[in-house]
This record gives structure tokens, sequence and C-alpha cells, in this order.
């Protein structure tokens, strides 16, 4: 089975990835991030599709979506899903999530 790299984002933002062999899906704001992201979770989890393996979100707009909606999307194992700084940089999204998953983990935080 073959699993592909998709992108998230701003048309103007994620239109180089797709030289980089990532498939680009455009998104202007959190709620049209969030029906990208969900189309592609089913569509990797089902048994008929493309396959994803990991999907680029541009941080500002996984930012956007609600922690439960986040949660509900990102329960597989696939796609791994990964933030994107967008043209102003990292916001530290998926610091503070890893932070939070830590301290949810060990019961401390560490980092």
């Amino acid at each position: 089975m073959t699993y592909k790299v998709a992108i998230i984002g701003p048309p103007g933002v994620i239109t180089g990835f797709s030289a980089l062999g990532a498939e680009p899906f455009a998104a202007s704001s959190p709620q049209e991030a969030h029906d990208a992201l969900a189309q592609l979770v089913a569509q990797t989890n089902s048994d008929d599709g493309e396959k994803y393996a990991v999907v680029m979100v541009i941080e500002d707009l996984l930012r956007g979506i609600p922690d439960k909606d986040y949660a509900a999307l990102t329960k597989n194992v696939l796609p791994s899903v990964v933030a994107v700084p967008g043209v102003e940089g990292s916001r530290g999204y998926m610091t503070q999530k890893l932070k939070e998953y830590t301290i949810r983990a060990i019961g401390s935080d560490i980092m």
C-alpha cells in the first residue's frame, strides 16, 4: 500500500509543498481546515480511497480547531497530524500540545 503526504492551508502558503510531493488542500479558515482534515482522516481509515501517512496543517488554522475535535481527528495511528508554521513563524502550538501530553502521561511537567 502506498501512503501519501498532504498539506492543508491557505493556497498561497501551500503551493510550494506540492513541488516536494505533498498533495495540497486549500483552507483559509479553521473550519475549512477541520473539514479537509476530517475528510483525509476518514479516507485514510476506510477501505477505499487514497491513504495519507502524514497530514501537515498550517499552525494558525490548526490552533482554531477545538480541542475536542482535534482529539477526535487524531485518535487513529494514521494519519499523523503535524503543525507547520505559517508565514508569521511558529507560535508554539505543537510544543504546548507535547507539554500537555507529557503532563497527562507522567503527571508532571518535565519540559
